[in-house]
Parts: C-alpha cells; structure tokens; sequence
C-alpha cells in the first residue's frame, strides 16, 4: 500500500491543470520532445530515438519501463488508427504512463476503451478526493499477448463522496511489452433506473433484500433481525463478461419468480429464476443475451465473518452462516475480498460449458442451523449428501477412523493384513492401485494378486468387513492407464488433448524429429509441470513419445519415439493433424463431455459396486492447468460421475486437498501429503494446512505416512501424538514384507492402536489436545485401556555407533528440569550381517580417497552426454545436475572418517520435487578389483532422505549400480556385495560417478564421502552382547543379545522391552532402569557392550529425556 499511495501522491504533484476535457491525444498522434539526463533517462524512463512522449500523456518515474511512439516506417507494425501508437515495456517491473482528467459525472458511467498489441496491458483510474484520500479502480485488463491489434472495452463510474478527480494509468508488468492505439472515454447514455422497486426474497432463516440497481441492500437473520449487508457496498450481485468486456449490471426486475437484469451494454440481458426454499434460496440462469456472453457470476457481498471458507464459498461465525455454491456441473464459484470487511460470495457459469441451465444455491441460516441448511441445499438440487452410519459424513464416526494402506495386498495374504490392522485399531483397510488392478479404464483385475479377478477382490472385502473393518481402494483418477485398451493397439478418439499445427513435412516410421507447420500450445511455450501435460502426441492411429519441442524458425518435436505404448508407428503425410494427447501422472485423460467419460465412470463404479468397497481415495486428481482445460469442470464432471453410480454413500477422498466446487460436497476427509523421509519436519510444514481444513467442514487425515526400512518408532510417534490434537484420523502406507522385516514394527504398529483406542475414545480435554498440537514437540503416551498418561519427551540426534572408541559412544546430554526425569533409550541393529572392522582389514584396495575434488572432472564430453541425456540437464567440468539446481564438490579437513581429508558434496534445488545431481572422475587408472567380496563406502548423512547411487563403470561401458537412502545423520558405513552387480567386470573398474537423487524443492542437501575401498573378504557380524548404558558413572547392562533387525527400548516408567523383529511381540527385559535417570544440568552417557567376541557395528542409538505433562 506504501508504494501505492507514493505512486499516487506522484501523480497528483504532477497533474495538469484542471481541464474540460476527458482525454487528450488518445491516439498519440501529438508528441513532445523530451531531452534525456546524463543517464540517457528522462525521470528514470528509457525513450526511444528520437526521445519522445505523447502530449498531455505523462511516464510516472515511481514506475519506470521503456516508452516509444513509433512513427510510421516500411516494414514496421503500423499503428492501429493513424500514424503512431505507443509501446510501453517494463524491463525489471511495472512500466506506468498516465493522463490527468477532469470533467467525470459520479453519477454516470463512462465507456472506457483502447486497441492492444502484444503483451498484457491493465488500464486503471486512480481517484483522488478532498479528504486526501486516494484510491483506484482497473476498468479493463489484456491477459495473454495478442499479435494483431484487439479492442478492450470497459466501463467506468468514479466514487460519489468526496470525489475530484481521476488519472486514466496504463500499465504493463515486467519483462512484458505491449504496444497501445486509440484510448477513448465516452459518457454513456443510460435510461434512468426505476427507484423504490426493491425485491425481497424470504427463506425461514432470512431475508434478502435487492435494490433494482441490483445492490444486494439487506440480508438479514431471522428471527435476530442482524444485518449481514455493509451499508453502501458498491458492488452489484450480477457480472457478466461479453466480448472480452466486463460489462456492469445497470437494473434488475422483477416478473413473480423471474428476476430481469439489464447491463450498461444495451445489448445484454440476463433472466434468472428465483425459487425460496426453507432454509436456501434456489437460483437458475433461465437465459442470457446475446449469445456470445461469455461469462455470468452470481455474486452476494456480505460482512466478512470470522471464518471464510474458500472450498465452499462461505463466511461465518457462532451466530450465523453464508455460503453459495454452484449445484450444477458447469458451474463453479469464488470467494473474492472487498476489502477488510467484506467478503463477495460468488458463482460462475460460462459460455464454454453453457450459461442457461445453470443453478446455484445461496444458504443463510442461523450458525446452529448451518450445516443442516447445506444438507437441504444438497438434497433438493440434486447433489450427493453423504450420509455414513446415519450421520452427514462429515461429522459421522467413520471419518474419524483410520486406516492401514497397503501396497503389497493380495487374495492370499489377507487374513495376515487383518490381523496387523487389528494391532493397530485401524477402521479400513485400502489396496494400492497397482495391488488390485490391472489397468485403469476397464478397470480389470490384477490376476497376479487376485487370481479370480472381482470374485477374489470381493472375497478379500468379506473378510475384511467381517473383522468389523471397511474395505477401500487407492486408484488412479479420473484417467486412463497407458496399459489400457482404450489407448493401445489404437487410442480412442474420446482422450482428451490439445490441438497442434499440423506436420511441415512428412515423416516415415523411424524419424525421431517431427516438424510443425506452426508452434504448438505446449511448453516452453507454456507451462509444464513434473505431473502435466506429459508428453504424448497422436498422429493418426499412434501414439507418439517425444522428448522436447523445440522451438524457432522450424518448431518441431525432437527425441521422438516411435508407435509408443503398444500403437504402431506409421508413416504420416505433410498436412497430418497431430494432437497432444493431455496426461496426468503419464495417466491419459478424457474427454468430460464426451461418452468416454461416462464408460469410465459406469466401469469403475461396476468394479467398486460388485466388490462392495466402503472409500474410495482417488489420487492425481490435482495438478491440471487451466491453459489446456477447465481444471474445476473436468473434476466436477468426473468425480461427481463416479460418485452417482455408486450403489451406498461411501468415504470419498481425492488429492485436491478439501476439494472444491461440486467435489466439496462428496470429499468430507483430506489427507495431507506422502511423509516420508524426516516425518516430524514433514509434518510440521503441513500442520498450518490441516488446522485450516476445519474452517471448510473438512477432517483432516493425517497421512500417509510412510512405515518403510528407515522409520523409527519415535517419528511415527510424533505423527500419533498430532492426531490427538487434531482428532484426525491416521493413515500408515507399508507393506507386509516392511512389517515381517522391520527391526520394530510391531513396536510401532502396537503404538499406533494405543494413540487410535484413546483418540477414539476422545480421553484428553481440549486444552491438553492444544499442547499436542503444537509444532516441534514430541511426546510418549504410556498405558493402556483408559488409563493412559502423556509424557513430554526431547529426543537427541540419532548416533550411529560403529565402534566402541571412545568417542562415537560417549555423549553429554543437558536436563534442562528443575529435577531429575528419566532417560529413554532406543538400541536398534541395523540389516548389516558384516562388521565395522572388515572395513580396515589388510588387503583393502583403495578406489577413491575424497582428497582431491578437483579429480572428479569428465574425461570426454561425449560420456557426459551419454550418461545424462536430455534438454532439462545441466553439464559442468566435473558433473551435472537438472536444471534448477545448483551442485558443489568441495574436499574438507572438517570431521573427516578416515586420513585427514574427506568430501561434501552439496547440491540446492530451486526448482520442483524431483531434483538431482552427479559428480564423476575417471580413475588413474583401471582397478582390478576382482578379489573383493565387497566395496566399502563413509556416507556422512543429512537425514533428509535424498537417495546416494555410487556407479562404478567396467572398460565396456557396464555399470555397477549400488543405492544409499541418507534418512540418517552422522557417519555410517554402507557395503555392497559385488556379487550383487551381475555381469560387471570387477578387474577393469574406470570409472567413478556418485549421484544424488529425490531432491526435495526449495531444500539443501549435504552428504560427506570418505575413502571408498574394496574388501577382500567378508566375516559374519558378532552379535551384540549385552549391551550397556551408563549415566554419570552408573551403569545398567541389559542381559540380551541383539541379532541384526532387532531392538531393546527403555522408556523409562513404560519399561524395558526387547523386539525380536518384524511382527514378533516384544518381550519384557528383566533389568532395573533405576539408573537411567538424567539429573539437573549435564550428564555424561556411555554406550558399551560385551565385545570379547567382536562389535558388530551398524548399531543406531537414540536417546530422550521424558517428563510426565502438566
């Protein structure tokens, strides 16, 4: 606002002096010279040769950009009308130009219009009044760059009170350009509006008030009488765009239930039908005219609330509710701010998917009455309500239950799933996509997993529903598979796609290069992103793969591969159309008003009915951009398609978050993302999200969370501890072979039942469920069957203990208590079976120190490009990386593992998720490692779950290929079996290259590297013995033996268990943690064991202090 007000406190000290007229020189016919400083600016504004501005037209030097007024020249763009225009760019930021004028009428409208070229343009008036107030209105607007010359039009009325004077500002944004002709103002000859014809509008909960200027005058509670209506809002309940044109709502009239609207452009009309129901009042578009209106919006400003919810267009608060929506599928609506008090509710029907036909709903009812009045809203227009165990599902029961996601389901293991999930009191139980089904489309069956295809899916939700659980499916949607026969061996003619210019030139079967007769709407000229548009085109019956479009002289398609997914490649004639067939996730979409969106729906809503499923969680439903379809209509039309076929009301969630438009009312639940990696920071970033999810009468679902290799108890407990707070449910993605393998699932599984009984049973009192919200904190929650105890809880960084030197194993731990409170200890052995000292056994073979950075250099730029193809990747001397991310290898002193020196290798993404990096060398010469059982790796790790691929290359171009997930922090050790690179020739290892892969948008990532070796020979690991923790010279030692995948936990007053892995219970540990108490200020830890028979190593040691809650 500062900046805004500088603008116009500029413009008034260099207005002109008070003239009749309303605007000068609107052709820029008329110039002046202008005489430019030192700088070559005249007030900071680049001009063109020679320097001239158009009279009575003024640059604003608070905005600078580049001005020139062309004069006529062969060859040139000519002007609009005349002989000049002027081109106005704004090279860093907004370029302005403006005109003072004076003889504006408040009380009449104005006809604002202009002829454009080129890039975006906004024309505004700003008003300035006696108070010294100032303000601004934008009249018209140019959005996307036009080559050839386009009339906007716009209309204008200035303030009443207080008025005297406006300036008509064009302005066109940074690193645009647009050129602008013929600028006029004309007053508009109004038939005067009939004054005292207000129209009135009765529901039992309120009163609706209409002026037949079509000012929304009152709305108003019932039987309270408050107003909700800010008096002297300005802002007219109809819009309509013709043209291009936002044209103004002039009056509106009344004909019993039909409600007339004229428009200062005389030849628009609009006639809606008006229907009072009991708690809503029912809205049709009957007809608009001329035909070509483009646009219609509904629109109630009211008194902003203290809660605005956006899914579903609604402002309220304890004492009352609002909200419109549109009911039927070409409609979709808009919470609009006017200002700090007043919120426009507004709904929106267009031309492209039919204006007359249109239905909304306006709901007011009392706060207590709210919800129901939407009920009614839904019921009698024709939407889903859902209703789930007798209750709105949005405050019903199943909501609240969890459930256990699976990504390995099958008929066959079934009854062990159910078994799991009872552990964890999960309510449903969802299969993966890829578990269950073969292909999305006709939606067949995964045989593999379901040999009796729907019979043994049906079978599987039996007995599920027969163990007091629900049953659901992850699926795909709403798209196409590319393994579907609606796509191969030729695609159906329903997909949805995107129009490109024909081919240039004709190609045979095997050309990899397609030219276009033009350039098409695809990136770069627009936007792409990880999920959308993809990368698909039709000719004819294939199906073509390309890699980029390159643009220039000759667009065409390059990277091209031939009869993709199963079409088969053809040759195809100058002049064949080709289509850009639209993908979401590589999933193929459809046309949404075409019968292939109806075969869709009716052959998934087959399968989900004759298998009786109870959720269905449609996810990549989210990322369509609105410059190749209508974003808010494919989903409505889509989902709103699947859901009517179903045979019962089910749990329906997308990924669209709360959902919006139609689909607001069929998702009452929300997930909140894929954690994983750092689970308690990855919460935290969308703990603001889910908080705001209640605002729209959404639940949140607190998931998925992912319960793989890496996860420890204590994230999943952090993730536990936050559904408390939220009442929410939680949903853990896993497998059974993570479940059967895992050093401690069933620690964790039993943890989650434990926080699902008491949050279901709602035990803790808001003001506890608060603190379990806030963000950073952990806690423990002990006991069970209602008599349950919370504990804070400070976990430590997590050690990796690889020898018992001194060093690695000694720790100071700080109590920041007033007294004494309990250590807790976590002991995990990790999946290694070799120990830390086969690393320096003799005979080691050294392949790459970390010394020297600058050895990591590409020895031919051919490799580099064979190894990292493609147009989104950046090469440099030593490595490359995706384009947005910027990588560095630097060799340190700095707690270097081994010798004195060691490498960090760094890499910042700056674009989306998905990033990478790579840095390679070529070795002195080739090794012959040959006699090595194994390689060894130092990996100094951020936790941040990115993924490290070492790759060795043999002579021939072969690769050894070998993965790390750093989801630890500090030193480790990672050995690889060379046995495990199959066909690689281990006495001619050349090459060296490390990648870094899954970078996570907007983040940092550092992984230290030191001496890489080959060992000769592997020995089985000891087991760790009687492992021991002591606290300032007091020591506990726990009489157990840990295997690898095995752990031992003390949680203080919860005791002492040992996890014999996988879903094995744990077992009470008979030894006294009496010691294990952490005093005021620091205390000296030591972790130990018996090693007269070796230390395994690869032991992760996680300690915390805990204190019961206030």
């Amino acid at each position: 606002m500062t900046g805004s007000c500088l603008l116009l406190l500029l413009l008034s000290a260099l207005a002109p002096e008070p003239s009749q007229s309303l605007l000068k020189n609107g052709g820029f016919e008329t110039v002046a010279e202008a005489r430019p400083g030192a700088d070559g600016l005249v007030n900071g504004w680049k001009l063109g040769q020679p320097p001239q501005v158009p009279a009575s037209w003024t640059p604003n030097p608070a905005y600078p950009g580049e001005l020139s007024v062309p004069a006529p020249e062969a060859g040139k763009p000519a002007a609009h009308g005349g002989q000049r225009f002027v081109r106005i760019s704004g090279p860093t930021r907004d370029a302005h130009l403006y005109q003072m004028c004076e003889g504006f009428d408040p009380a009449k409208w104005y006809r604002v219009s202009a002829w454009v070229r080129g890039g975006p343009v906004t024309f505004s008036f700003y008003e300035y009044f006696s108070t010294g107030k100032i303000g601004g209105q934008a009249v018209l607007q140019s959005i996307v760059g036009q080559g050839d010359w386009k009339r906007l039009e716009g209309f204008y009325r200035p303030p009443a009170e207080g008025y005297l004077r406006s300036a008509l500002a064009i302005s066109v944004p940074a690193r645009q350009s647009a050129d602008i002709d013929d600028v006029a103002i004309e007053p508009l000859d109004l038939p005067a509006v009939p004054t005292g014809a207000d129209m009135v509008l009765e529901t039992d909960a309120a009163r609706i008030v209409l002026s037949s200027q079509g000012l929304l005058r009152e709305l108003r509670v019932k039987p309270a009488g408050k107003d909700y209506v800010v008096e002297g809002t300005p802002v007219p309940i109809l819009h309509v765009v013709h043209r291009g044109v936002a044209t103004p709502l002039h009056s509106l009239s009344r004909e019993g239930e039909l409600i007339r609207a004229r428009f200062l452009d005389p030849e628009v009309r609009a006639t809606l039908r008006v229907v009072p129901r009991k708690q809503h009042i029912q809205f049709d578009v009957v007809d608009v005219q001329p035909a070509d209106i483009e646009e219609l919006t509904l629109r109630f400003p009211v008194r902003s609330l203290q809660t605005v919810a956006g899914a579903f267009n609604a402002t309220y608060d304890d004492e009352f509710g609002m909200c419109l929506f549109g009911v039927t599928e070409n409609t979709y609506q808009q919470t609009v701010p006017h200002g700090a008090d007043i919120v426009g509710l507004a709904a929106r029907c267009t031309k492209k998917h039919g204006i007359a036909g249109a239905r909304f709903a306006l709901v007011a009812a009392p706060r207590n009455a709210f919800e129901p009045a939407i009920m009614e809203a839904e019921k009698e227009n024709g939407l889903p309500c859902p209703m789930l165990e007798g209750k709105w599902a949005r405050v019903s029961e199943p909501v609240r239950r969890s459930y256990l996601f699976m990504v390995d389901a099958k008929e066959s293991n079934i009854d062990q799933i159910i078994e799991y999930a009872k552990l964890g009191k999960f309510g449903m139980i969802i299969f993966l996509k890829d578990n269950w089904l073969a292909t999305h489309g006709h939606f067949q069956i995964n045989t593999n997993n379901f040999p009796d295809g729907v019979a043994g899916v049906k079978r599987a939700v039996d007995k599920i529903h027969a163990a007091g659980m629900g049953a659901g499916v992850h699926v795909f949607g709403p798209s196409i598979s590319p393994n579907d026969p609606y796509i191969a061996p030729k695609p159906d003619d329903r997909l949805a796609f995107v129009p490109c210019p024909p081919l240039a030139e004709a190609v045979d079967e095997k050309s990899t290069v397609l030219v276009l007769a033009g350039v098409p709407d695809l990136p770069p000229k627009t936007g792409r992103s990880d999920a959308f548009p993809g990368y698909h085109i039709r000719i004819g019956d294939e199906i073509i793969r390309y890699q980029s479009v390159e643009l220039g002289p000759t667009p065409r398609f390059v990277g091209c591969q031939r009869g993709a997914l199963g079409t088969k490649a053809a040759r195809h004639e100058k002049g064949a159309e080709v289509k850009c067939l639209l993908t979401m996730w590589s999933y193929f979409l459809v046309d949404p008003d075409s019968t292939l969106a109806e075969e869709l729906t009716g052959n998934f809503a087959k399968v989900f009915n004759e298998c009786d499923f109870d959720m269905a969680y449609f996810d990549a439903s989210d990322g369509i951009s609105d410059e190749y379809l209508d974003r808010w209509y494919y989903l409505n039309k889509m989902h709103l398609g699947y859901y009517r076929k179903f045979k019962k009301d089910v749990l329906y969630q997308t990924s669209n978050g709360t959902g919006s438009n139609l689909v607001w009312h069929i998702v009452p639940r929300s997930a909140s993302a894929d954690g994983h990696g750092d689970l308690k920071k990855y919460l935290d970033e969308r703990l603001p999200g889910m908080l705001g999810m209640a605002a729209n009468f959404t639940r949140p679902d607190v998931g998925w969370y992912y319960m793989f290799a890496d996860v420890r108890p204590d994230q999943i407990e952090y993730v536990c501890a936050k559904t408390i707070g939220l009442d929410s449910s939680i949903s853990i993605e896993t497998s059974l072979a993570t479940m059967d393998q895992h050093a401690r699932a069933r620690q964790m599984i039993e943890m989650v039942g434990r926080y699902e009984q008491c949050r279901l049973a709602r035990h803790f009192p808001e003001s506890v469920r608060e603190q379990l919200r806030e963000p950073g904190k952990d806690f423990k929650l002990l006991g069970d069957g209602g008599a349950w105890k919370l504990y804070r809880a400070v976990y430590e960084e997590p050690r990796y203990v690889e020898s018992l030197d001194g060093k690695q194993n000694v720790w100071t731990i700080r109590n920041e208590q007033p007294s004494p409170c309990p250590l807790g200890v976590e002991i995990a052995r990790g999946s290694r079976n070799v120990p830390t000292s086969d690393y320096d056994q003799p005979g080691a073979v050294t392949i790459e120190t970390f010394d020297d950075a600058a050895a990591f250099r590409w020895d031919d730029e051919s490799r580099a490009k064979r190894n990292f193809p493609g147009p989104d990747v950046v090469l440099s001397a030593g490595g490359a990386a995706k384009e947005g991310v910027k990588a560095s290898l630097a060799a340190t002193a700095e707690a270097a593992r081994v010798g004195d020196r060691c490498a960090v290798l760094t890499a910042t993404n700056t674009g989306p998720r998905g990033g990478w990096c790579a840095v390679a060398r070529k070795l002195p010469k080739p090794l012959d490692l040959s006699r090595c059982q194994a390689i060894g790796l130092w990996v100094d790790g951020d936790g941040k779950d990115e993924n490290l691929r070492l790759h060795l290359h043999d002579a021939a171009g072969r690769s050894a290929i070998f993965n790390v997930q750093v989801s630890f922090r500090g030193w480790r050790l990672c050995v690889f079996r060379t046995s495990a690179a199959a066909g690689f020739d281990w006495s001619k290892t050349d090459h060296l290259l490390l990648w870094v892969q899954g970078l996570a948008g907007d983040t940092t990532v550092r992984v230290g590297l030191d001496d890489l070796r080959g060992l000769p020979e592997l020995h089985p690991a000891p087991p760790l013995v009687q492992p021991s923790v002591e606290v300032n010279g007091e020591k506990v030692v726990l009489p157990v033996q840990l295997d690898p995948m095995q752990a031992l936990t003390s949680e203080g007053p919860g005791g002492i268990r040992f996890w014999p892995g996988g879903m094995q219970p744990g077992q009470a540990v008979q030894a006294s943690a009496a010691v294990l108490m952490l005093q005021p200020g620091d205390n000296r830890i030591t972790f130990s064991a018996d090693a007269t028979n070796g230390y395994p190593g690869d032991i992760n040691v996680l300690l915390y202090r805990m204190w019961p809650m206030q």
